[in-house]
């Protein structure tokens, strides 16, 4: 399996993914530079790819304006993700969980906006920890 990987500079890279899960793993960390977070397909528009980034990238990585748009992120409402950007393909089509995370956020929103309380949200409470 092919990953693609773009870096802040603007380059995008390829390579393969081994196969095995310590492999796998190793891999993901050595082409992002430390520890893997998944990013939620609620941040990209990407349908097949996982997007993988720097747990700890916004503290210590060079922003990734190129990377981050490419990924379709809505640079108006995020801050552009530091660090490359691993694109790994899925069998999956990620749009479905796109939608659940949106409608689950959307009356988060609608609660800590005042629209409508925890129970009509449906979501049992919420804890503002702001």
């Amino acid at each position: 399996m092919k990953i693609i990987i773009l870096h802040p500079d603007g380059q995008r890279e390829e390579r393969t993914l081994p196969v095995g899960p310590d492999k796998r793993l190793d891999a993901l960390q050595a082409a992002i530079g430390g520890y893997i977070e998944y990013l939620s397909p609620a941040f990209h528009a990407l349908h097949n790819h996982e997007v993988i980034i720097n747990e700890d990238g916004f503290e210590r990585l060079p922003v990734n304006r190129a990377g981050s748009l490419a990924i379709g992120m809505d640079l108006h409402t995020c801050h552009p993700l530091s660090g490359p950007i691993v694109l790994v393909p899925t069998a999956d089509d990620l749009h479905a969980q796109r939608q659940a995370h949106e409608h689950y956020f959307g009356r988060l929103d609608a609660v800590v906006l005042g629209l409508s309380s925890e129970e009509e949200a449906g979501l049992g409470f919420v804890i503002d920890a702001r």
